[in-house]
Order: C-alpha cells, then structure tokens, then sequence
C-alpha cells in the first residue's frame, strides 16, 4: 500500500490490501483513528499523513524520467517549474486512491462545500468528489523561476491537495487566505498564523476557492504533488464554477454570460471548461 501505514488503517484497510481492493470495498473507517491523524495547521486548512517515503521517491524518479523525455523534445513548462502529469506517468490509479481519501476527509471536515447535503450521508468511494487531477511541480532554489513566489491564487477545484513528496529545502511555506467570494477574501495573506511550513509525506488540505500562495524558495529543492477535486454530479451540477467564483448573480447557469455551451457539468468532455 503506497499510502501512510496512519491513513492505512484509518481507513480500515491493511498493509496488504491491493489498490483494486481499496477502490472496490467501502473502507471501514475509524473515527478515532482518522481524527488522530488530522491536524488544523490553520483555520479550515488540515493536513494528514498521505503516502509512504517509497511512494514519494518513486514518484519523484517517475516524474524526472519524464522530465528528461519532455526536455529532449524541446517541451516547456508552465513557469519553468517543471510539471508533470500524474496520469501520464501511468499513475492514475493513485489519483484515484487519493479521490477515496479526498472523500473520507471532505464528508467530515467540508460537507457542504463539497456537495454533501446536510443530514445525508454518501459511501466515500461513492462520494460527491468525482473528478480528479494531479501533477507534480519541481522547485529548485538554484533555478530562478521555479524558486520565485507563486503568486495569491485559487483553484478551479472543490478541495485541493498539496502533498510534499520530498527533497531537502527551505522556504517554499504556503500562505493561507480567505474565501474567495465571500468577505473574508481580502484577508491578509502574510499572517503568520496562516503560513504552513510543508512536511515531507504529509498532505496540505483546503478548499479549492482558498486564496493562497508559497513563498520564494531559499535553498534545495522541494518537490510537490497537487491534486484537485471536483464535484461534477452535486456542486458543479447546478452552478457554474467560474461564475460563482467571480460573483456574477448568483453563479445559477441561467445567468452565465457563456451560455448552455460552455455549462455541461455532467458531460466529462466538458471537466476543463468554465
């Protein structure tokens, strides 16, 4: 199992449970155990421990093998800091695992933002996250355009994981924000309180529509994977994500200023549109 032996068994799943296993039986999970491993770094920002040292090594020398087939083929990347798609790497299936996870932890700590209705219930690999993308982002102190500030965002996504894979580093700590559309936007994003230094194999998790950025890297190299999920089937539904974020109406798709075209939640061709 390529996840922490902690979440493991927070699931109820074993070392020895098979990844086709984990994504076919309902984990049985333990309150106690899942609550233990779940750390507040910040208000509404949690992190877990989410994959084993082997894990984060492998996908590290997956995602360099690739790097060195893009470079040859003069492919290149967004902001110079080297991205690399989980499932080009073959490895959709963990994207997959972590869905699972994303489940388990949205139905506890953000129901409502994720699509779970208040009182109602959902298996979590049956859950209201059912979209996913990953890619792993490569930060180098010694390369100026990786190691520069990523400047105040969010994410076109429900919730968002921010996995530190490895690799010796400083600096590169996360700054939290407010919510994006609502009035805790503004938020200072240089409170000391709301800065995450990243661990080696632990998630970062917050909502998507969370402002947030990270800091120059001093030194090293500090390797991430992110992964964004959506909810096409309950949130997206309904809404139209772009107009939501932006605060046009009332995000309905009546309102949308692109129209039908562009709002077909339900259909995966349409996943990357807003």
């Amino acid at each position: 199992m390529v996840l922490a032996p902690q979440l493991v068994y927070a699931l109820g799943f074993s070392q020895e449970t098979s990844v086709s296993d984990a994504l076919s039986m309902a984990p049985r999970i333990s309150e106690a155990g899942l609550g233990k491993i779940i750390e507040e770094e910040c208000d509404a920002a949690f992190s877990v421990p989410a994959l084993t040292r082997e894990a984060c090594e492998a996908l590290m020398q997956a995602a360099d093998s690739a790097h060195k087939v893009l470079v040859a083929s003069g492919t290149t990347y967004f902001g110079g800091r080297g991205v690399i798609f989980v499932d080009d790497l073959g490895a959709g299936w963990l994207l997959d695992l972590l869905l699972l996870v994303a489940n388990v932890i949205a139905a506890r700590l953000f129901p409502r933002d994720t699509g779970l209705r208040e009182g109602s219930s959902s298996a979590p690999n049956e859950g209201m996250l059912d979209w996913r993308h990953g890619f792993i982002l490569k930060s180098t102190a010694s390369h100026a355009s990786s190691a520069r500030p990523l400047v105040p965002h969010t994410d076109d996504a429900e919730l968002t994981m921010n996995a530190c894979l490895g690799r010796n580093f400083e600096g590169g700590e996360i700054l939290l924000g407010g919510l994006r559309g609502t009035d805790d936007e503004h938020r200072d994003l240089n409170c000391a309180a709301d800065c995450y230094v990243p661990q080696p194999w632990r998630a970062l998790i917050h909502l998507g529509r969370r402002l947030h950025a990270v800091k120059q890297l001093q030194q090293g190299e500090r390797r991430a994977l992110i992964v964004w999920f959506r909810s096409l089937r309950a949130v997206r539904s309904g809404v139209c994500p772009c107009c939501l974020l932006n605060r046009r109406h009332d995000g309905k798709q009546g309102d949308c200023i692109s129209g039908s075209r562009w709002n077909r939640p339900n259909d995966p061709s349409a996943a990357g549109v807003s």
